[in-house]
């Protein structure tokens, strides 16, 4: 893997780790804000049973007021009527009683319905008002019905009420009278729930406390605020279907809040709807601080992952430096030890070459001699075997002085373009051709690779390496050579699973005429070399093993084209 690959990967998986973390981050603020959220919503439930429960209970109280009130406006009545009947009643007089009896309204009838006398607030009525009063003398003009009563909401208090009651007076006729009740907002403290209305709606945290029926809103902690119809708002339609409660979060006149509605029923009067706003300053301020820390804590882990992955990089940075520096450092040694090799061929190359010279012209005339002896017929047979013995050892002695001449003069490569892989099969093929009488295996299957070198040398490089993985392995094992290219330049491997070459011989392996084999002349691996070297490639033996752990690994590295 490259470094730029490795740095890519690390960058993605900072990112991925970012990305993690701010999802999980957000994911707690999350679950905190609704945790708030839920304990606000059950303290506005809360709330709300508490206000119902003490409305049943407020309102129960106010009934009894209620009816002893009703009760006490018919005796009034009764009473008027009774003190008519005697004192035959002006509006002077009907005036003193409105005062005395605490009412707002005294009237008294003919029984034709003509108004004999009136006191009170009488003009203080409006139309509808005073139509429901007419309505009453009806029935009792009539003498339908002894007394009647009647309760109507007031227009100047949303929660007040006009209550009348009226009597058949003796001798033909009615008489009517009227008080205003205040509603829920005008119980006297203690009676409903008015009272703990105005009194929690001035708790910390509760922003408003409201009762609501269909035509307004009947009771409130304050006057700050207003709420379209139950029935006109979306918002607790949800009620209407059945649901107990419901719950939103807005920002109201009053500030940001958290409202519960729920209906309730008050006393034996229709369903009302009640209102908790619930103050959720907190509940923001809660927000604004864990956003505010998963902004700190997404900085620190950034910059923590910004610093682990630029300590990672320069580590890897510095482990790819190593490993490019351990590299060039082998390939010096590599480079120094072919100089050095090169340097000990050239040496032992110049004196190989004076060696030859020197001993060719004696050489010559030891050939000379012995052809002469040998023509000569006296000689006895073992005189003539002693010098034909002469004259084979002086051939194979011109033989050495030829290789001696040929590797201090070597050829120039002739280069041409040809198939690297077709040359390795045919060399592979002739050892195989060669060696069919011993247990060798033979393992190839080079790819086609077109190569501008020296077609002899490479012929001649091959069979030297070939031929020493066979005697290194004494008729059994196996060979194999492989083929790769490696970007300008080729790669031949030919490796086997003998016995290896030992510590001591690699240093030698490459110096002229070494060799381990006791009838080798130690000049094939050196002439191998020259010949990689014309190319201008490198001849080395593998650090590692060959094949199975164990024998050499002879790596031949050429350039695919000629170097100018």
């Amino acid at each position: 893997m490259t470094f730029g690959l490795r740095r890519i990967l690390s960058l993605v998986a900072m990112a991925l780790i970012i990305v993690l973390m701010v999802v999980t981050f957000r994911y707690d603020a999350g679950r905190r804000t609704e945790d708030m959220m839920d304990l606000m919503v059950a303290q506005g439930r809360s709330l709300a049973d508490v206000i119902a429960e003490s409305s049943l209970h407020g309102l129960g109280v106010y009934n009894s007021w209620e009816k002893e009130a009703n009760g006490r406006l018919l005796d009034s009545a009764l009473w008027v009527a009774k003190m008519d009947s005697v004192l035959e009643l002006d509006s002077v007089s009907l005036a003193g009683m409105v005062e005395g009896l605490g009412l707002d309204q005294v009237e008294i009838f003919g029984s034709d319905g003509r108004v004999l006398a009136a006191g009170g607030k009488i003009s203080d009525l409006d139309p509808d008002q005073r139509k429901a009063a007419r309505n009453l003398l009806e029935p009792l003009l009539s003498g339908k019905r002894k007394t009647v009563k009647l309760r109507r909401r007031s227009p100047d208090d949303p929660g007040g009420h006009w209550s009348s009651a009226g009597v058949r007076r003796p001798g033909g006729g009615a008489v009517l009278v009227g008080k205003f009740t205040g509603g829920l907002t005008g119980f006297p403290a203690g009676l409903g729930p008015g009272h703990m209305i105005r009194t929690l709606g001035q708790s910390r945290g509760i922003r408003y406390v409201v009762l609501q029926d269909g035509q307004g809103i009947q009771a409130a902690s304050t006057d700050k605020i207003g709420f379209p119809l139950p029935g006109e708002d979306p918002f607790v339609l949800p009620l209407a279907e059945g649901q107990d409660y419901v719950s939103r979060e807005f920002d109201s006149p009053l500030g940001p809040v958290v409202e519960v509605a729920r209906m309730v029923v008050l006393g034996n009067r229709a369903r009302v709807l009640l209102r908790v706003g619930l103050d959720s300053s907190l509940l923001n301020q809660m927000r604004q601080d864990i956003r505010k820390r998963t902004i700190l804590r997404g900085a620190f882990l950034l910059a923590s992952l910004v610093l682990t992955s630029s300590l990672l990089l320069a580590w890897q940075r510095q482990g790819v430096l190593n490993r490019e520096m351990a590299k060039v450092t082998r390939e010096l040694r590599e480079k120094e030890e072919e100089v050095r090799r090169g340097e000990k061929l050239a040496a032992m190359g110049t004196l190989a070459a004076g060696v030859a010279h020197q001993v060719r012209n004696p050489l010559n005339a030891i050939n000379m001699i012995s052809q002469m002896l040998e023509r000569q017929s006296e000689l006895s047979d073992k005189v003539k075997d002693d010098v034909r013995h002469i004259t084979a050892e002086s051939g194979r002695i011109e033989a050495i002085v030829q290789q001696f001449l040929r590797f201090t003069k070597p050829r120039e490569p002739v280069f041409e373009v040809f198939d690297l892989g077709a040359v390795v099969r045919d060399s592979v093929a002739v050892q195989i051709a060669a060696n069919r009488t011993k247990s060798l295996v033979f393992i190839t299957d080079p790819p086609e690779i077109e190569v501008e070198l020296d077609h002899q040398f490479l012929v001649e490089i091959l069979e030297n390496l070939l031929r020493n993985a066979v005697d290194a392995l004494g008729g059994e094992g196996t060979v194999s050579v492989t083929l790769q290219s490696d970007g300008p330049e080729v790669e031949i491997n030919v490796a086997d699973n003998g016995p290896g070459v030992g510590s001591e011989d690699r240093k030698r392996i490459f110096d002229l005429y070494f060799t381990t084999r006791s009838d080798g002349h130690g000049l094939g691996l050196s002439l191998a070399t020259q010949m990689v070297a014309a190319m201008g490639g490198s001849l080395r033996i593998a650090e590692d093993p060959g094949l199975e752990g164990k024998g050499a690994r002879f790596v031949v590295r050429l350039p695919l084209q000629r170097r100018t």
